[in-house]
């Protein structure tokens, strides 16, 4: 997860809609390491929960904490959350 990487994700969330997706940021000693966010299916009272973390902070817990921080704010308004998962994480 570069800086580039960074720049173009915040750039594409400033365009999106605020209400059809909300993004955090992810941050560690003041420091911006990844993005937490969740994409809203209004019509059907739904929504899914993706991030990106720098892969030097993998394993350490940012992940978890930053979804169930997101989950407790927005889980009583949908019936149904579903993770969004990006494959290239999983290479190593």
């Amino acid at each position: 997860y570069s800086r580039s990487d960074a720049e173009t994700f915040i750039a594409q969330k400033v365009l999106e809609k605020a209400s059809e997706e909300k993004t955090w940021a992810v941050v560690c000693k003041d420091s911006v390491i990844g993005g937490i966010n969740i994409t809203l299916d209004l019509p059907n009272r739904c929504a899914e929960l993706g991030w990106s973390i720098a892969r030097e902070h993998w394993s350490k817990g940012f992940a978890t904490e930053s979804a169930k921080t997101v989950l407790d704010i927005s889980f009583h308004s949908y019936s149904e959350l579903v993770p969004d998962i990006d494959a290239i994480n999983w290479i190593e």
